[in-house]
């Protein structure tokens, strides 16, 4: 079960939360599965930068398939890499060994594609008061996908997602695309954005993404009956019809891209 939380720029999330002051070194681990973290449109160094200026912890695995260079860009701007050997086109195999690699209370998941918000980092090096009676919540921020011109953005990929949420509380399966596994009872979803830019890769590796997928759920179609990812997911340029302005999101548009 969800909740959905709103945030406006005169009401800010963490006066409306009742969060403390964030401590000098946050209780946050970055967590991170990353292959090829040097291509154009991977964000890895940026968010590892960014984690490391705010006083988190940074845990990465890196897959072992990642061109030439990659271990050695990384390797500076994390505490921990781990070696990830995966032979597919999803890395939830390697989630539960990541989480565990992590020392910190809370995890801090961001893709090697998506960029937090200011205002969602600042709220993930925080432990949120705001609990489900003596237990705390996981929080699912709004994954919003533009454009590469930054135009508009993407509906078919505006989702809420588990990405903030004690270390220990989630488990991953393995399974391709399967749902992590869980003991906490809610989940609040949080108006803040994570942008995630999939749609800037090239269109024929989108292809093969959606080609990837679809082979995959054949093979774990149990775990979750319904459709894989199509190419309505990734290949914006087949919809025009389903984008939208930015609008009030604007403001949370990071200033680096």
């Amino acid at each position: 079960m969800a909740v959905t939380l709103e945030v406006s720029r005169r009401n800010s999330l963490l006066t409306r939360l009742g969060s403390s002051t964030r401590p000098t070194k946050p209780n946050t681990s970055l967590v991170q599965i990353t292959r090829d973290p040097l291509l154009p449109w991977k964000t890895s160094l940026d968010t590892f930068h960014k984690a490391r200026s705010l006083g988190m912890e940074v845990v990465v695995a890196l897959d072992r398939r990642s061109v030439a260079g990659s271990l050695s860009a990384i390797r500076p701007l994390v505490d921990r890499v781990i070696d990830f050997d995966n032979d597919t086109g999803w890395p939830e195999g390697a989630w539960n060994t990541v989480l565990d690699a992590a020392t910190r209370d809370w995890a801090f998941l961001v893709s090697d594609d998506e960029t937090p918000s200011e205002a969602l980092w600042q709220f993930a090096t925080q432990i949120p008061t705001l609990t489900n009676g003596d237990e705390p919540y996981i929080w699912r921020p709004r994954m919003l996908a533009p454009l590469p011109d930054w135009s508009a953005l993407y509906r078919p990929l505006d989702t809420y997602q588990p990405r903030y949420f004690p270390r220990q509380s989630l488990r991953h399966n393995g399974g391709f695309d399967e749902l992590p596994t869980t003991r906490l009872k809610q989940q609040v979803n949080l108006d803040l954005p994570l942008w995630h830019f999939t749609l800037w890769s090239p269109r024929a590796y989108r292809e093969q993404k959606v080609r990837d997928h679809e082979a995959a759920w054949q093979k774990f179609w149990h775990l979750h009956p319904w459709l894989p990812s199509s190419d309505r997911a990734y290949l914006w340029e087949n919809y025009p019809d389903e984008t939208e302005p930015i609008g009030k999101w604007e403001e949370h548009r990071p200033w680096k891209v």
